[in-house]
């Protein structure tokens, strides 16, 4: 009964932190359109970008389908959140430069690690750049006055998020799919409160819908 359960629960899993993850790039794209880029790191949504086609890979790899399924549509719905940004900002040439170098040095690491069989290295650096993903956000989060461009929606969506990748990594005992959110939990927390706080602090009539 226990065990029928703990399975029941593991494929609850398998859909919503994939649904999460997916859904968590929509709000943050719809606010640069609207509102524009005040505040977001391009540099973490290109590493999104970038760790989202890494994790695509390890999915093959390792045969979990949750990773393949959410990081197909993620790293496209990231790709457009970058072009967003790089347009509000009148800087598309040099984020898209940046974008295809991070693009090309995850195919050469795949080619390597397919050639090699050495898969483990793979989910070695998937999980190394997933444990950073949301560290640029944060620092700006955390500096900056204005936030009006950072979705509030979104990161509360990435912290739910976590929260469902750790639950489904602990239960299929897959150390590389829980531990980055170790890291992932608390700075998507703190970037939420800074966006609340952030918004607060500016007047009322500048004010922008935190969604």
């Amino acid at each position: 009964m226990a065990g029928s359960v703990a399975s029941d629960m593991t494929a609850v899993l398998a859909v919503v932190a994939p649904s999460l993850t997916i859904a968590r790039t929509v709000p943050q794209g719809v606010r640069v359109a609207r509102y524009g880029a005040e505040g977001v790191s391009v540099s973490t949504w290109v590493m999104l970008l970038a760790v989202a086609e890494l994790w695509t890979i390890y999915g093959f790899f390792a045969k979990v389908p949750a990773e393949v399924a959410t990081n197909v549509p993620n790293g496209l719905l990231c790709l457009a959140v970058v072009i967003l940004v790089a347009k509000r900002r009148q800087e598309v040439g040099r984020t898209l430069a940046l974008t295809a170098l991070a693009s090309a040095a995850v195919a050469l690491l795949s080619v390597l690690c397919a050639l090699g069989h050495v898969e483990g290295v793979e989910a070695a650096v998937s999980v190394t750049g997933s444990l950073s993903l949301y560290l640029p956000q944060l620092v700006i989060a955390l500096r900056a006055r204005d936030l009006s461009g950072v979705s509030l929606s979104s990161w509360l969506l990435a912290l739910c998020g976590s929260v469902a990748w750790g639950a489904y990594g602990l239960a299929i005992h897959k150390v590389a799919v829980y531990v980055p959110t170790i890291v992932m939990l608390p700075s998507a927390a703190a970037i939420s409160i800074a966006i609340v706080s952030s918004s607060r602090a500016r007047p009322l009539a500048q004010e922008a819908p935190t969604r």
